[in-house]
C-alpha cells in the first residue's frame, strides 16, 4: 500500500507570483511521489480573506501545480479554527481529508496545533537552518511540537555548534533536488519518507 503524505509549505497559496520559492516545495513534492507517495498540498487561509482573492490564488496555485499533475491535491484549511472555509466550493480538498494522510510534513513551523493533532504522525522539515533556530529562540515563531524534526542543516543539533537546538532531536537529511536522475531523487527523499514510514510503523505495532 503506498504511503501519503501532506506537505504543509509556507505561503505557496498567498504568493503565487513567487516560482522559486514554489519551486522550493516542488522539490520535495516531486521527489516524494518519484518513491511511491501520493501527495496532498496542505494550505492555510486567513481567516478574513475575501472569497474571490482565495478563489483566484487557488486558480493560480493549481496552474502551475498542474504541469506536474499536482492540481488536484490541494487542500485548504482555515487558519482560525472557529471560521468555517468551504473548501469543497473552492475545488479543494478539506482538512479533514487531509488528515487522512499516513504523515503530515510541515515547512512552516507553526502550522496551528489543532491542525497537526488531526494526523497520526507529523514531521517538521527545517530548510532554513540556523536562522530558524534563532528565530525560534527570540520567540519570533511559535513551534507547533510534532513527533519528529528534521533538519537540512549538518552541524544543527551537533556539538560545538552555536545554534541553538531548541531541546529537540534533530535529524540531518540532505537538501531534495528534482532530477531526470530518478535515483538522485530517490536518494535525498528516501531517507525523510522510510525514516517516517518506520516510525508510524513501530507506534502502530507498540
Amino acid at each position: 500500500m503506498s504511503t501519503t503524505v501532506c506537505i504543509a509549505p509556507v505561503r505557496t497559496l498567498e504568493y503565487p507570483e513567487g516560482g522559486g520559492h514554489l519551486w522550493e516545495y516542488l522539490n520535495w513534492a516531486l521527489g516524494l511521489r518519484a518513491i511511491g507517495c501520493n501527495l496532498i498540498w496542505l494550505e492555510s487561509v486567513a481567516a478574513n480573506s475575501h472569497v474571490a482573492e482565495v478563489q483566484a490564488n487557488v486558480s493560480a496555485l493549481k496552474l502551475r501545480l498542474e504541469h506536474y499533475d499536482l492540481a488536484n491535491c490541494l487542500a485548504l484549511y482555515s487558519s482560525d479554527e472557529t471560521s468555517p472555509l468551504d473548501a469543497a466550493a473552492m475545488g479543494c480538498m478539506d482538512v479533514d481529508a487531509a488528515a487522512r494522510a499516513d504523515l503530515l510534513l510541515e515547512f512552516r513551523y507553526d502550522t496551528p496545533l489543532h491542525v497537526v493533532k488531526r494526523f497520526r504522525r507529523s514531521a517538521l522539515l527545517d530548510i532554513d537552518p540556523g536562522l530558524s533556530q534563532a528565530w525560534i529562540s527570540k520567540g519570533r515563531i511559535n513551534l507547533t511540537p510534532h513527533d519528529v524534526y528534521f533538519t537540512t542543516g549538518e552541524t544543527v543539533g551537533q556539538l560545538g555548534t552555536r545554534i541553538p537546538d531548541l531541546g529537540l532531536n534533530w535529524i540531518y537529511t540532505s537538501p531534495c533536488a528534482r532530477s531526470n536522475c530518478r535515483r538522485a531523487v530517490y536518494h535525498r527523499s528516501a531517507l525523510v519518507c522510510r525514516r517516517l514510514v518506520r516510525g508510524r510503523r513501530a507506534r502502530a505495532s507498540g
